[in-house]
C-alpha cells in the first residue's frame, strides 16, 4: 500500500554530537611527553653536613696539632741523645785538658772564653766548689803552689765541665719548644680553613648535581 503523504517519516535525522577534538589533541600531546627521570637520591641534610664537617674540622686540627708536636719533639729528643752521644764519646784526656784549659788557665791567665775579670773570677769560684778530702782543689789557693794542677782535682773538674756542657747543649736544642705556642695556634686555623673547604666543594657538587638533573628534565 503506497504511503500516504502526510504520514511522518519512520526516521528523523537529528543533529550529530560533536567530536570531542580538543580533547583528543590534549591527550595526544600528553602521550608525547617524555617519561621524567627518576628522581635522585636526596643528598645528606644541611645538619648533617654542618656535623661532619664540624668532626673533619676537629679532626684536621688535632692532627696539625699532634703530628707537629710529635715532629718537634722527635727531633729534640734526637738532637739531645746526638749531644749526650758526643759528649760520652769524647774520651778522658780531653775533658781533663778542658778542665786545665777553660776552668784553671781562666782563673790563673784569663784564657779565651774568660778573658775579662768577671769571667776569671767565676772560674776560680767553679774550681773552689770542688770538696776532695786531702786535697786543696781551689784554684785561687793553688795559685802560688808548686802543683796548680792536681790530677784528681782536674779528674773531678772534668765530670763537672762535661756536664755542663752538656747541660749547655740540651738548653740550646730545647729552645725551639716555643714553636708549640704557635703549632697550637696553627691547629684551629688549620681546622677552620680545612671546615670552609669541605663546605665549599660539598656545595659544588650539589650545585652541580642539580644542574644536571635540571637539563635532564628540561631535555
Amino acid at each position: 500500500m503506497p504511503r500516504s503523504s502526510d504520514s511522518p517519516p519512520l526516521y528523523v535525522a537529528g543533529p550529530s554530537a560533536p567530536i570531542p577534538l580538543e580533547t583528543i589533541r590534549k591527550h595526544d600531546e600528553e602521550m608525547q611527553v617524555p617519561t621524567a627521570a627518576p628522581t635522585p637520591r636526596p643528598a645528606r641534610s644541611d645538619p648533617e653536613l654542618r656535623k661532619f664537617a664540624f668532626f673533619f674540622a676537629i679532626f684536621v686540627c688535632c692532627a696539625i696539632i699532634g703530628g707537629c708536636t710529635y715532629a718537634l719533639a722527635h727531633g729534640i729528643q734526637r738532637r739531645i741523645a746526638n749531644s749526650r752521644a758526643a759528649v760520652d764519646s769524647a774520651g778522658r784526656e780531653y775533658w781533663i785538658e778542658a778542665a786545665r784549659t777553660k776552668v784553671y788557665d781562666a782563673c790563673y791567665l784569663g784564657s779565651e772564653g774568660y778573658s775579662t775579670p768577671t769571667n776569671a773570677y767565676k772560674a776560680c769560684a767553679k774550681t773552689s766548689e770542688l770538696k776532695i778530702t786531702g786535697v786543696t782543689c781551689d784554684a785561687s789557693v793553688l795559685w802560688t803552689s808548686e802543683d796548680r794542677y792536681p790530677t784528681v782535682c782536674l779528674e773531678a773538674m772534668a765530670e763537672i765541665y762535661k756536664e755542663d756542657m752538656f747541660r749547655s747543649a740540651r738548653s740550646e736544642h730545647l729552645e725551639p719548644l716555643g714553636w708549640l705556642v704557635l703549632i697550637i695556634m696553627a691547629g684551629p686555623v688549620g681546622g677552620l680553613i680545612a671546615y670552609s673547604i669541605f663546605r665549599c666543594i660539598v656545595d659544588g657538587c650539589r650545585d652541580k648535581k642539580a644542574s644536571k638533573a635540571h637539563n635532564t628534565s628540561a631535555a
